[in-house]
């Protein structure tokens, strides 16, 4: 169960729209939370000691290349054979009930949570690549139906600029500063190692508001 230290880019979310800047050193997008998800994403992770999973909802406006997660939605876990202190996988009829709640309620799926009941918040190789298919199952899913005209052509698009994050959240474990929760906001990028693509977690910043 290895975890991986996320790396940060060097410039933020405000830089997005320069286009003589680095793609790879700019957050590609803004995230703004309503406190509201923040605060039922916590709850869910302090109902137990094992790991949870859910669904963030919201929309993204491509136009503004911003994310808005306006509601958390938990979701079952799958059964295990051990305690579920490391990693968790979501449960697929659970899944199938989150996401018609969500579309019912007029938003896209924009993210997923999960926490870490007793070690830090950092993804582990298991995270990245939920996360990696994540972004490619609802990449072009997320974007505002203002945006859909605005629509990039697919072929320009990378797993740097999907609008889909995770975050991960460290409950009760000694290290923490605090006795609140640790939340680790992330996405991946591909990147090429010794000849290879292999996936980066990437750190996000995000900003609260209330909608």
């Amino acid at each position: 169960h290895t975890l991986i230290s996320c790396e940060e880019y060097t410039m933020g979310p405000e830089y997005r729209f320069k286009k003589d800047l680095l793609k790879e050193n700019v957050q590609p997008f803004s995230i703004r939370v309503s406190p509201d998800a923040l605060f039922l994403a916590d709850l869910h992770a302090h109902l137990s000691d094992s790991e949870i999973i859910g669904f963030l909802g919201g929309h993204y406006s491509l136009s503004e290349k911003c994310i808005y997660i306006q509601a958390a939605f938990p979701c079952k876990a799958t059964d295990r054979v051990d305690a579920g202190d490391t990693d968790v996988e979501m449960d697929p009829v659970s899944q199938i009930y989150a996401r018609e709640a969500i579309s019912n309620h007029g938003l896209s799926v924009v993210g997923w949570y999960h926490s870490h009941p007793t070690f830090q918040p950092n993804p582990s190789v298991t995270d990245i690549e939920n996360q990696a298919s994540y972004q490619q199952l609802f990449q072009g899913d997320n974007e505002s139906d203002n945006n859909r005209d605005e629509k990039e052509d697919a072929s320009t698009s990378t797993m740097t600029a999907s609008p889909f994050v995770g975050l991960i959240i460290g409950t009760y474990d000694g290290q923490n500063p605090t006795s609140e929760s640790v939340m680790r906001w992330f996405h991946v990028v591909s990147k090429k190692a010794e000849g290879k693509k292999v996936n980066f977690p990437m750190q996000l910043k995000t900003t609260h508001r209330h909608f």
